[in-house]
C-alpha cells in the first residue's frame, strides 16, 4: 500500500512538473518578447548606473581574498547581506569581472526569472493577457530599481522561482 502511494506522488510529481514545460506558442512568443525587451532596457541602465556606496562596500568584500575573511567583515559589521549574495557575487566577478553590467547580472537574472515565474503562475489560472500583465507589473514597478543594484533583492525575488 505505502508503495502504491509514493508511486502516485512520485507520477503527480512528474506530471506536474511536464505541465511546467508544455507551454503554448503565443506564451513562448510574450515570454521572448518580455525578455527582449527587460534585458535591453536593463542593460542599459546598469551600464549607466555607477555605483553607489552600499555597492561599494559590497564589491570590497568580495575582494578579500577568501570568503572566511568576507563573513568576517560582515560579522564585523560591514555589512548585512546574507552569505549566500557573497558568494554568488565571488563567483560572479570571478567569472565575469568587476563591470558595471557584470556585477549586477545575478540580480538582473533573478528580476527576469522573477517575472517569468508570475507569468506562468497567472497565465495557467487566469489566462494569457493576465500572465502578461503580472509579467510587466514588476517592472512597471519601484521594484524595478533593485532589479539592477548589486544588492541581494534581485535574487532574493528570483529565487523561489527556482524551485
Amino acid at each position: 500500500m505505502l508503495e502504491l502511494e509514493s508511486t502516485l506522488t512520485h507520477n503527480e510529481r512528474a506530471k506536474d512538473r511536464s505541465l511546467w514545460l508544455q507551454i503554448d506558442q503565443p506564451a513562448i512568443s510574450l515570454v521572448i518578447i518580455f525578455s527582449l525587451l527587460y534585458f535591453a532596457q536593463t542593460l542599459i541602465l546598469a551600464g549607466e548606473k555607477t555605483f553607489w556606496f552600499d555597492e561599494i562596500r559590497s564589491l570590497e568584500i568580495c575582494r578579500l581574498p577568501t570568503f572566511h575573511a568576507a563573513w568576517n567583515a560582515v560579522l564585523a559589521g560591514a555589512d548585512f547581506n546574507p552569505p549566500l549574495f557573497y558568494l554568488i557575487q565571488r563567483g560572479n566577478r570571478a567569472l565575469f569581472g568587476e563591470g558595471l553590467i557584470a556585477l549586477r547580472l545575478p540580480e538582473i537574472v533573478g528580476f527576469w526569472i522573477f517575472s517569468l515565474c508570475l507569468f506562468r503562475f497567472v497565465s495557467k489560472r487566469a489566462g494569457l493577457l493576465a500572465g502578461w500583465v503580472a509579467m510587466l507589473i514588476p517592472s512597471l514597478s519601484i521594484a524595478y530599481y533593485y532589479a539592477y543594484e548589486v544588492r541581494p533583492h534581485g535574487l532574493v525575488l528570483g529565487f523561489p522561482g527556482l524551485r
